[in-house]
């Protein structure tokens, strides 16, 4: 026999005497075990929950903000730390060789023209980033310490604390900035369209010691040394240098007045010969003064501590882990600017997952800014 809903079922119910006696019972019940207490609690905090996507795909609710991926790991060096152990063999940074400009026929502008990329492993730049961290040291830079490293501390510093990076988004840009962050040394970044007076006042405002910059703009930075007293070392990278404006020796160093110039190279071969102990950070540490792009007027410093950055490499991953993202399967197309908050944290969140990056910029991602040279 079939069974058929009544189409008066709710009518019935409302009138049957035993479902309002269930129903008293039952509200009686939640006022006597504090019902409307856990009710009233859930509706106070539901505004700040959280849903964290856990790595085997489930997911946990939280009555906090994420702050870390692993309460292990508060700060930027440990998080790298961990991401060169766990994926040591893993390709980290990819490069592609710039061997100048190629005129197309008919073609109104030369395009760039690349070779081979090549790649260094998770474990290769992690030896690089205790390298230069160690160089910078080397060059006289000293860690901040407890005292003065909170950002208010940080703005009456007036020691060798800070290193400039005025370059396009590339390997040696983050390398160098993994390096400072290593020695409890603070990175200011500055975007590399803006003109040289900028740079002037970012050094003069953070007492800039150290500056990695593109080998083409070494000389811009000699003829500010004049102005900016604290500024005592340039680090140039060959980022987009052709072969024939390469420097004769990247090994070599030279002084130009009280500058002491050399190459990411000769710095890193320099951490290598004489290697100091990295210094962690406290997670409320000064880590990055981020300049803005300038367009409504003077470039401003905002200052990011590594707890803030963590926060947003934790943020991040989570929203990899939603998409389906695997743990040190993926590749990264990293070309915006590195100086821009939301391209940092991409880059540092993809290496904290085991990610390859692969570098490039916005005019050459595509066939219609560059080309390939093929063996023949």
């Amino acid at each position: 026999m079939a069974f058929k809903a009544s189409q008066n079922a709710s009518v019935a119910l409302l009138l049957n005497p035993l479902a309002w006696f269930l129903w008293i019972l039952d509200f009686a019940i939640w006022l006597i075990t504090f019902g409307w207490v856990k009710m009233l609690n859930f509706f106070m905090v539901q505004g700040n929950m959280q849903s964290n996507s856990m790595p085997d795909g489930s997911r946990r609710k939280s009555k906090s903000l994420i702050n870390a991926t692993d309460p292990d790991h508060t700060t930027v060096p440990s998080v790298m730390r961990s991401s060169f152990s766990t994926h040591a063999t893993k390709n980290c940074m990819g490069t592609r060789k710039f061997l100048g400009m190629h005129k197309l026929d008919g073609a109104r502008f030369p395009i760039k023209k690349f070779g081979e990329t090549s790649w260094q492993t998770y474990g290769e730049i992690g030896e690089n980033t205790k390298a230069v961290g160690s160089g910078l040291r080397s060059l006289g830079m000293l860690p901040l310490t407890s005292e003065n490293s909170s950002p208010e501390a940080f703005q009456k510093v007036t020691g060798p604390h800070t290193v400039l990076i005025y370059e396009d988004t590339c390997a040696d840009w983050m390398t160098m900035m993994l390096g400072a962050l290593s020695q409890s040394l603070v990175v200011a970044t500055s975007y590399s369209t803006l003109g040289i007076d900028s740079v002037v006042d970012a050094i003069k405002e953070c007492n800039v010691n150290t500056i990695l910059c593109n080998y083409k703009d070494v000389e811009k930075v000699k003829k500010i040394t004049k102005d900016c007293p604290s500024l005592k070392n340039v680090i140039y990278s060959t980022n987009l240098v052709a072969p024939e404006d390469m420097p004769s020796d990247e090994a070599a160093a030279f002084v130009h007045g009280n500058l002491h110039v050399m190459s990411m190279k000769a710095l890193i071969e320099l951490g290598k010969e004489f290697p100091s102990d990295g210094v962690d950070p406290t997670p409320e540490a000064m880590a990055v003064v981020m300049y803005t792009s300038g367009s409504t007027g003077k470039p401003k410093g905002v200052m990011i501590t590594h707890q803030n950055i963590v926060a947003s490499l934790a943020g991040l991953t989570s929203t990899m882990i939603e998409a389906g993202c695997i743990k040190g399967q993926e590749t990264y197309l990293a070309y915006l600017p590195a100086a821009h908050i939301l391209e940092l944290c991409a880059e540092l969140a993809n290496l904290s997952y085991g990610t390859a990056l692969g570098f490039s910029d916005p005019k050459s991602i595509s066939s219609n800014g560059a080309c390939r040279l093929t063996p023949s």
